[in-house]
């Protein structure tokens, strides 16, 4: 299980109105799939590749920056 969920299930424990309301709207169909289901299919994060990602920019800002 992903930190995301631990915290979403962490909040539905805390406060179940509101985990009832998440569950109404985490379950809304709108022709698109039900990320109830489909948020597990999705990969966890590739922490090296936003790591690269995000040096790249701060590289890419700085040699803006140079050129001002």
């Amino acid at each position: 299980m992903n930190s995301l969920n631990r915290k979403l299930n962490e909040l539905r424990r805390r406060n179940p109105e509101l985990g009832a309301l998440l569950d109404e709207l985490l379950s809304y169909k709108d022709g698109q799939g039900d990320y109830t289901i489909d948020r597990y299919k999705l990969p966890d994060p590739d922490i090296d590749t936003i790591v690269k990602e995000i040096q790249q920019a701060r590289k890419a800002a700085d040699e803006e920056d140079d050129f001002t």
